[in-house]
Protein backbone atom coordinates (compact mmCIF):
# COMPACT_ATOMS: atom_id res chain seq x y z
CA UNK A 1 0.00 0.00 0.00
CA UNK A 2 2.88 2.35 0.64
CA UNK A 3 5.53 0.83 -1.60
CA UNK A 4 6.54 4.20 -3.01
CA UNK A 5 7.48 5.35 0.46
CA UNK A 6 9.75 2.34 0.96
CA UNK A 7 12.95 4.20 0.15
CA UNK A 8 12.25 7.00 2.60
CA UNK A 9 11.24 4.54 5.31
CA UNK A 10 14.72 3.03 5.17
CA UNK A 11 16.16 6.40 6.16
CA UNK A 12 15.59 8.44 9.31
CA UNK A 13 12.77 10.50 7.78
CA UNK A 14 9.65 9.83 5.73
CA UNK A 15 7.05 11.92 3.94
CA UNK A 16 3.36 12.20 4.71
CA UNK A 17 2.89 12.64 0.97
CA UNK A 18 2.50 8.83 0.88
CA UNK A 19 -0.89 9.33 2.56
CA UNK A 20 -2.15 10.17 -0.93
CA UNK A 21 -2.06 6.43 -1.68
CA UNK A 22 -4.43 5.63 1.16
CA UNK A 23 -7.57 7.34 -0.16
CA UNK A 24 -8.68 9.93 -2.73
CA UNK A 25 -9.69 12.34 0.04
CA UNK A 26 -6.24 12.25 1.62
CA UNK A 27 -4.69 12.63 -1.81
CA UNK A 28 -6.74 15.79 -2.39
CA UNK A 29 -5.71 17.36 0.92
CA UNK A 30 -2.04 16.34 0.83
CA UNK A 31 -1.65 17.61 -2.75
CA UNK A 32 -2.05 21.14 -1.42
CA UNK A 33 1.17 20.77 0.61
CA UNK A 34 3.48 19.31 -2.04
CA UNK A 35 7.08 19.95 -1.03
CA UNK A 36 6.12 21.54 2.29
CA UNK A 37 8.28 20.90 5.34
CA UNK A 38 5.16 19.95 7.30
CA UNK A 39 5.06 16.66 5.36
CA UNK A 40 8.43 15.48 6.71
CA UNK A 41 8.23 13.17 9.75
CA UNK A 42 10.47 10.64 11.44
CA UNK A 43 10.47 7.25 9.71
CA UNK A 44 9.47 5.50 12.94
CA UNK A 45 6.49 7.85 13.27
CA UNK A 46 5.38 7.00 9.74
CA UNK A 47 5.71 3.28 10.38
CA UNK A 48 3.74 3.63 13.60
CA UNK A 49 0.94 5.52 11.83
CA UNK A 50 0.76 2.92 9.07
CA UNK A 51 0.67 0.03 11.56
CA UNK A 52 -1.94 1.74 13.71
CA UNK A 53 -4.22 2.26 10.72
CA UNK A 54 -3.82 -1.05 8.90
CA UNK A 55 -2.55 -3.55 11.49
CA UNK A 56 -3.59 -2.77 15.07
CA UNK A 57 -6.60 -0.67 13.92
CA UNK A 58 -6.20 1.72 16.84
CA UNK A 59 -5.05 5.33 16.62
CA UNK A 60 -3.59 7.30 19.52
CA UNK A 61 -2.63 10.90 20.31
CA UNK A 62 0.84 10.52 18.77
CA UNK A 63 -0.74 9.77 15.39
CA UNK A 64 -2.95 12.85 15.45
CA UNK A 65 -0.03 15.01 16.64
CA UNK A 66 1.67 14.47 13.28
CA UNK A 67 -0.92 16.78 11.75
CA UNK A 68 -0.69 19.62 14.27
CA UNK A 69 1.23 21.83 11.75
CA UNK A 70 -1.73 21.68 9.35
CA UNK A 71 -4.55 24.25 9.41
CA UNK A 72 -7.38 23.13 11.74
CA UNK A 73 -9.85 22.45 8.94
CA UNK A 74 -7.41 20.21 7.06
CA UNK A 75 -6.21 18.53 10.23
CA UNK A 76 -9.81 17.61 11.07
CA UNK A 77 -10.42 16.21 7.60
CA UNK A 78 -7.27 14.09 7.76
CA UNK A 79 -8.00 12.76 11.26
CA UNK A 80 -11.59 11.89 10.34
CA UNK A 81 -10.40 10.07 7.22
CA UNK A 82 -7.83 8.12 9.25
CA UNK A 83 -10.59 7.07 11.66
CA UNK A 84 -12.66 5.91 8.70
CA UNK A 85 -9.73 3.88 7.34
CA UNK A 86 -9.23 2.28 10.76
CA UNK A 87 -12.90 1.37 10.90
CA UNK A 88 -12.65 -0.08 7.39
CA UNK A 89 -9.55 -2.10 8.27
CA UNK A 90 -11.17 -3.45 11.41
CA UNK A 91 -14.24 -4.61 9.52
CA UNK A 92 -12.06 -6.21 6.85
CA UNK A 93 -10.14 -8.17 9.47
CA UNK A 94 -13.40 -9.24 11.10
CA UNK A 95 -14.78 -10.48 7.79
CA UNK A 96 -11.55 -12.34 7.04
CA UNK A 97 -11.57 -13.91 10.51
CA UNK A 98 -15.20 -14.98 10.19
CA UNK A 99 -14.50 -16.50 6.80
CA UNK A 100 -11.42 -18.30 8.13
CA UNK A 101 -13.42 -19.71 11.04
CA UNK A 102 -16.14 -20.97 8.70
CA UNK A 103 -13.53 -22.61 6.49
CA UNK A 104 -11.83 -24.16 9.51
CA UNK A 105 -15.13 -25.54 10.75
CA UNK A 106 -15.91 -27.06 7.36
CA UNK A 107 -12.40 -28.47 7.07
CA UNK A 108 -12.56 -29.95 10.57
CA UNK A 109 -15.90 -31.63 9.82
CA UNK A 110 -14.46 -33.13 6.64
CA UNK A 111 -11.42 -34.37 8.58
CA UNK A 112 -13.66 -36.06 11.13
CA UNK A 113 -15.73 -37.65 8.39
CA UNK A 114 -12.77 -38.98 6.42
CA UNK A 115 -10.17 -39.67 9.10
CA UNK A 116 -12.16 -40.23 12.27
CA UNK A 117 -11.76 -38.50 15.60
CA UNK A 118 -8.87 -40.68 16.77
CA UNK A 119 -6.71 -40.04 13.72
CA UNK A 120 -7.50 -36.30 13.82
CA UNK A 121 -6.33 -36.16 17.43
CA UNK A 122 -3.20 -38.06 16.43
CA UNK A 123 -2.39 -35.39 13.83
CA UNK A 124 -2.93 -32.61 16.38
CA UNK A 125 -0.76 -34.41 18.95
CA UNK A 126 1.97 -34.92 16.36
CA UNK A 127 2.01 -31.21 15.51
CA UNK A 128 2.22 -30.36 19.23
CA UNK A 129 5.10 -32.79 19.58
CA UNK A 130 6.90 -31.03 16.73
CA UNK A 131 6.53 -27.67 18.49
CA UNK A 132 7.74 -29.13 21.78
CA UNK A 133 10.71 -30.86 20.16
CA UNK A 134 11.98 -27.98 18.01
CA UNK A 135 10.75 -24.90 19.89
CA UNK A 136 10.86 -23.00 16.60
CA UNK A 137 7.35 -21.92 15.63
CA UNK A 138 8.21 -20.75 12.12
CA UNK A 139 10.07 -23.96 11.27
CA UNK A 140 7.33 -26.21 12.65
CA UNK A 141 4.66 -24.30 10.78
CA UNK A 142 6.55 -24.87 7.55
CA UNK A 143 6.81 -28.59 8.27
CA UNK A 144 3.12 -28.75 9.17
CA UNK A 145 2.22 -26.95 5.94
CA UNK A 146 4.36 -29.43 4.04
CA UNK A 147 3.14 -32.67 5.63
CA UNK A 148 0.01 -32.07 7.74
CA UNK A 149 -1.84 -29.28 5.93
CA UNK A 150 -5.58 -29.89 6.44
CA UNK A 151 -6.81 -26.36 5.75
CA UNK A 152 -8.69 -27.04 2.50
CA UNK A 153 -10.74 -29.97 1.14
CA UNK A 154 -8.13 -30.55 -1.57
CA UNK A 155 -5.34 -30.88 1.00
CA UNK A 156 -7.47 -33.12 3.17
CA UNK A 157 -8.22 -35.54 0.33
CA UNK A 158 -4.52 -35.66 -0.60
CA UNK A 159 -3.62 -36.32 3.04
CA UNK A 160 -6.14 -39.16 3.31
CA UNK A 161 -4.65 -40.86 0.27
CA UNK A 162 -1.21 -41.15 1.91
CA UNK A 163 -1.86 -40.51 5.61
CA UNK A 164 0.74 -42.86 7.06
CA UNK A 165 3.43 -41.62 4.69
CA UNK A 166 2.68 -37.98 5.59
CA UNK A 167 2.84 -38.69 9.33
CA UNK A 168 6.09 -40.64 8.97
CA UNK A 169 7.63 -37.91 6.82
CA UNK A 170 6.73 -35.25 9.39
CA UNK A 171 8.30 -37.28 12.21
CA UNK A 172 11.41 -37.84 10.10
CA UNK A 173 11.85 -34.16 9.29
CA UNK A 174 11.30 -33.11 12.91
CA UNK A 175 13.90 -35.60 14.14
CA UNK A 176 16.38 -34.43 11.51
CA UNK A 177 15.82 -30.80 12.43
CA UNK A 178 16.16 -31.61 16.12
CA UNK A 179 19.40 -33.45 15.49
CA UNK A 180 20.81 -30.53 13.63
CA UNK A 181 19.71 -27.99 16.24
CA UNK A 182 21.92 -29.76 18.76
CA UNK A 183 24.79 -30.11 16.31
CA UNK A 184 24.56 -26.45 15.33
CA UNK A 185 24.48 -25.38 18.99
CA UNK A 186 27.68 -27.35 19.60
CA UNK A 187 29.23 -25.81 16.52
CA UNK A 188 28.40 -22.26 17.62
CA UNK A 189 30.00 -22.94 20.99
CA UNK A 190 33.17 -23.87 19.13
CA UNK A 191 32.87 -27.57 20.02
CA UNK A 192 33.52 -28.74 16.47
CA UNK A 193 35.24 -31.82 17.72
CA UNK A 194 32.60 -32.59 20.29
CA UNK A 195 31.47 -36.19 19.80
CA UNK A 196 27.83 -35.41 20.57
CA UNK A 197 27.59 -32.58 18.06
CA UNK A 198 29.15 -34.67 15.30
CA UNK A 199 26.88 -37.60 16.14
CA UNK A 200 23.84 -35.39 15.75
CA UNK A 201 25.09 -34.15 12.37
CA UNK A 202 25.52 -37.75 11.20
CA UNK A 203 22.03 -38.52 12.50
CA UNK A 204 20.58 -35.62 10.55
CA UNK A 205 22.05 -37.07 7.36
CA UNK A 206 20.87 -40.56 8.33
CA UNK A 207 24.39 -41.98 8.52
CA UNK A 208 26.32 -43.94 11.17
CA UNK A 209 29.14 -42.10 12.91
CA UNK A 210 31.62 -44.42 11.19
CA UNK A 211 30.59 -43.20 7.72
CA UNK A 212 33.42 -42.04 5.47
CA UNK A 213 33.71 -38.63 3.85
CA UNK A 214 32.69 -40.12 0.48
CA UNK A 215 29.56 -41.56 2.11
CA UNK A 216 28.73 -38.16 3.60
CA UNK A 217 29.06 -36.49 0.21
CA UNK A 218 26.91 -39.13 -1.48
CA UNK A 219 24.22 -38.89 1.19
CA UNK A 220 24.24 -35.11 0.96
CA UNK A 221 23.62 -35.30 -2.79
CA UNK A 222 20.71 -37.68 -2.23
CA UNK A 223 19.13 -35.45 0.41
CA UNK A 224 19.66 -32.36 -1.73
CA UNK A 225 17.70 -34.00 -4.56
CA UNK A 226 14.92 -34.83 -2.10
CA UNK A 227 14.70 -31.58 -0.14
CA UNK A 228 15.89 -28.80 -2.47
CA UNK A 229 13.14 -26.14 -2.85
CA UNK A 230 13.52 -26.23 -6.63
CA UNK A 231 12.37 -29.85 -6.48
CA UNK A 232 9.45 -29.19 -4.16
CA UNK A 233 11.34 -29.61 -0.89
CA UNK A 234 11.37 -27.41 2.20
CA UNK A 235 13.93 -24.61 2.16
CA UNK A 236 14.53 -24.65 5.91
CA UNK A 237 15.13 -28.39 5.96
CA UNK A 238 17.57 -28.00 3.07
CA UNK A 239 19.33 -25.22 4.94
CA UNK A 240 19.78 -27.45 7.97
CA UNK A 241 21.07 -30.31 5.85
CA UNK A 242 23.61 -27.90 4.36
CA UNK A 243 24.76 -26.89 7.82
CA UNK A 244 25.14 -30.49 8.96
CA UNK A 245 27.13 -31.25 5.82
CA UNK A 246 29.36 -28.23 6.46
CA UNK A 247 29.98 -29.33 10.04
CA UNK A 248 31.08 -32.82 8.95
CA UNK A 249 33.14 -31.49 6.03
CA UNK A 250 35.10 -29.21 8.32
CA UNK A 251 35.76 -32.13 10.65
CA UNK A 252 36.51 -34.85 8.11
CA UNK A 253 38.66 -32.80 5.72
CA UNK A 254 41.04 -31.62 8.46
Amino acid sequence: MIESAGASMRTSTASLAALAQWSPLLAHVIAQYAGAASLVVQAREWRRLHDHVFVSCLLDARDFALFDPFPPEHREIICQELRRLVHESLHRYQREREQALRQQAQAWKLCLDLLGAQRCQEVIALAHWGHHALRDTALVERLVDKHLNLQTPENIYRFVDCCEERLAAFRKDVLRCKAYQQAHADHRRGDLGDTHGVREAYALLGLPCSASWSSVRQRFRELALEHHPDRGGDGMVMQEINRAYTLLRERLER
